[in-house]
């Protein structure tokens, strides 16, 4: 009979779906050149599914050299233009696709955010990484550059369906209307929501596996079955109410 249960747990175990424990993301830090200087050296470690993420104000037409060393090879430097999104926009660089070292002319005028971490098969393992992060800028900005708007986000061009959906600010009590649209895909669908208040400001969700995400793990998101609906609230500040049909269609 105990041989019997142990088998049982050990089965059990090998069945249990593999849950990352993602670590609180901690707000940016602002890079700063000492005065007269065009260059900085930050140092820092981070464990496991951790990161690091600093921000940068450059111009566009100036050149900027970037580059992340440590000891633990599984480490990644991640470069996001003012205008990108972690989780919603391909990177201008990514050591893991494009190398080592960063170099080149910048595009836009505007915050520059530059993210360390480790590759997810090192952190998976509760890897450590103790790093030194080096930037530096160099040449003119370009006459007339102007700083990117990172406030607000474009419809996309191609969905599969738009329309409006019952949503609220501040209290779940969804008297309000929010535009959408969505592009679902074989794993589920990606949500683009006019947020509640604005008409700015364009929210943008994830969904696969049954899970809601912003791409931000500095955003957290609820979210409970209400019918043939999903209640989703983000930073409980926004509430959505999304029927099954817009992810699934029909």
């Amino acid at each position: 009979m105990k041989k019997s249960l142990a088998i049982v747990a050990a089965a059990m175990l090998l069945a249990t779906p593999e849950v990352q424990a993602q670590s609180p993301q901690k707000p940016a830090e602002a890079i700063h050149f000492a005065k007269g200087g065009s260059s900085a050296r930050i140092e820092g470690s981070i464990k496991g599914f951790e990161s690091r993420r600093y921000t940068l104000r450059a111009s566009k037409g100036q050149t900027m050299n970037a580059s992340a060393g440590s000891k633990n090879g599984a480490l990644q430097l991640v470069i996001f233009a003012p205008a990108q999104k972690p989780g919603l926009d391909m990177p201008l660089f990514s050591s893991e696709r494009n190398g080592g070292i960063y170099e080149g002319i910048l595009p836009a005028t505007g915050d520059y955010l530059f993210e360390v971490s480790l590759l997810r098969s090192a952190a998976r393992k509760e890897e450590k990484a103790e790093f030194v992060l080096e930037v530096s800028v160099s040449g003119k900005p370009e006459a007339g550059a102007k700083p990117v708007q990172t406030d607000k986000l474009d419809w996309p061009s191609q969905f599969d369906a738009k329309g409006s959906i019952a949503c609220s600010k501040g209290e779940p009590d969804f008297r309000h209307r929010c535009d959408f649209r969505v592009k679902r895909n074989p794993y589920g669908a990606t949500l683009w929501l006019l947020a509640p208040g604005s008409d700015k400001k364009v929210r943008v969700l994830y969904y696969e596996k049954r899970k809601f995400s912003t791409g931000d793990t500095l955003v957290p998101v609820e979210q409970q079955r209400q019918g043939d609906n999903w209640w989703v609230g983000i930073g409980q500040k926004e509430f959505y109410l999304i029927p099954d049909a817009i992810l699934q269609g029909g």
